[in-house]
């Protein structure tokens, strides 16, 4: 009787130690998969910063450039005007 006892706490104590294995495996696996999941976030909001700041530059590039035509266009007019 006491050697079946034994046995049995054994036995149940493996099956606790493999259910317990198991479950700490798949919380482990959980916890790359979030990482993954946060690191690809953090990768998508990075690249959206970097477009952002790449369109305000090209806004800003677009402005000046549309500013040196304005002048041109000024100089252009008053040397015709001065010509004429």
């Amino acid at each position: 009787m006491e050697h079946q006892l034994i046995t049995s706490v054994i036995k149940d104590g493996s099956i606790l130690m493999v259910l317990g294995f198991f479950v700490w495996y798949f919380m482990k696996q959980l916890a790359i998969r979030d990482q993954k999941i946060d690191e690809l976030q953090a990768a998508f909001i990075k690249q959206e910063v970097q477009m952002v700041a790449t369109i305000a530059a090209n806004t800003a590039a677009f402005d000046r450039l549309t500013a040196c035509l304005k002048e041109i266009e000024e100089v252009i007019v008053k040397t015709t005007e001065w010509k004429s």
